[in-house]
């Protein structure tokens, strides 16, 4: 269900962890290494595909980092439950744009004073700069390191990346190099004036690396200094679904017991996850969690177009900014996220997909998500039903047709089209 240009899905069982697809976008046929690497036809290929400005060789599900955008909002409210910044009875706070400083930060939402269930059905942006500026940034780190951001998810590929955590640490990184450089140039310098010039940088390096108000508000919602995989956001989707438990996403099950090729015999082996976790989450934040999620699919939230009747989708889009909105164009689109797991009670699939600057993910993820939902659920119920079997295989370019706007929606502002589909 991916478009022509680039991407990801990658799908897990969340009860452990298994991977149940893997999928990276554009692909590439790995024959051409194996057998053809030594023809002058393979070496044709092989510098195609390493000249591609589509980069096919690039494993996205484990190496490409993107700000995760509004799916971040789940940690952010989980965080704040958990800290007591919010309660499940007295959550409702202010959505909109805010002031931060000399900047104003606008928001896409305009909800008033939305409960934390609705502020994760809306993804509501202002309700989270204002929480995260509530909570604080120790309070924040706390969580971005209890669910295991910045770090790799140990899944059994190699090249993993780390990612990026939105934290104070992070920032202060960026700019050290600067600052030892300019600090370096001061050691050596003898012109009074050059001395002068370079004191002054780096106390102003010193300064821009500060937390402030905007780095902490946009952390909050899935924007700033935060660079994440697929595959860590299919974790914390999958741990979001049970209730906490973090599994190790994985493709090896199992081996069967034989003799290798030096003679030596070997015992059946099983995977084992000697790296889960757990993130705290009692029954109530549980709960509002899945209802956000739900009524994000089933209620008039942005991912709509998830819905699969009788499977109880739940799903957090996000569209994640890669440049500034004045800088934009059609190769610096945002991403488009989503995340998701079903059914709502006892969940047994968590999936994540990611369509490169493609614009909104409520448009563009949220309805590849449905096919992939269908088709499952047609096969583990065993439905036979040709109406259903037709709607379970139904082409994601039908549902994306669905979701097209009008002329008459189209003339909308842009602020107010991007509140449906974030």
């Amino acid at each position: 269900t991916m478009p022509a240009g680039r991407g990801s899905i990658v799908v897990s069982d969340p009860r452990n962890g298994e991977i149940l697809a893997y999928v990276s976008h554009p692909a590439f046929d790995p024959n051409v290494f194996s057998l053809r690497a030594k023809t002058d036809e393979g070496k044709e290929e092989i510098q195609q595909l390493t000249e591609d400005p589509n980069k096919p060789l690039y494993n996205r599900p484990i190496q490409g980092m993107y700000p995760p955008g509004s799916t971040w909002k789940l940690l952010t409210t989980v965080a704040a439950l958990n800290e007591g910044v919010i309660t499940p009875e007295n959550s409702r706070i202010q959505d909109g744009g805010i002031q931060l400083g000399n900047y104003f930060m606008r928001s896409i939402s305009n909800y008033g004073m939305p409960d934390i269930v609705t502020a994760i059905a809306k993804s509501a942006d202002g309700y989270y700069y204002r929480l995260g500026l509530k909570m604080g940034p120790e309070k924040f780190e706390r969580w971005v390191e209890k669910f295991g951001f910045g770090k790799r998810t140990g899944i059994d590929l190699p090249r993993e990346m780390a990612g990026s955590a939105p934290t104070r640490a992070t920032k202060i990184r960026e700019y050290d190099f600067y600052i030892k450089k300019a600090e370096k140039q001061l050691a050596e310098a003898t012109d009074k004036t050059l001395r002068a010039q370079l004191e002054f940088r780096i106390k102003q390096l010193q300064h821009e690396a500060e937390w402030t108000a905007y780095d902490m508000a946009a952390s909050a919602f899935g924007q700033g200094r935060n660079a994440t995989t697929p595959v860590q956001l299919l974790r914390y989707v999958g741990g979001l679904a049970v209730g906490g438990q973090m599994h190790t996403p994985h493709l090896f099950l199992r081996a069967e017991p034989g003799v290798d090729r030096l003679g030596n015999s070997h015992p059946e082996m099983r995977y084992e996850d000697k790296n889960t976790f757990v993130v705290p989450m009692n029954a109530d934040i549980h709960d509002i969690v899945k209802k956000g999620m739900w009524q994000a699919v089933n209620a008039g939230g942005t991912a709509g177009a998830a819905a699969v009747e009788g499977f109880d989708v739940c799903a957090k889009t996000g569209t994640a900014q890669v440049v500034s909105t004045e800088k934009a164009n059609k190769a610096t689109q945002d991403h488009a996220w989503l995340m998701s797991f079903a059914p709502r009670d006892n969940p047994e699939m968590a999936m994540v997909i990611l369509t490169e600057n493609a614009g909104f993910g409520g448009k563009q993820s949220a309805p590849r998500a449905k096919p992939i939902y269908e088709e499952y659920y047609r096969r583990t119920r065993k439905i036979t039903d040709p109406v259903v079997a037709d709607a379970a295989t139904e082409p994601a370019d039908k549902a994306k047709k669905a979701e097209t706007p009008t002329t008459v929606e189209k003339t909308q502002k842009t602020e107010k089209k991007r509140v449906s589909a974030q």
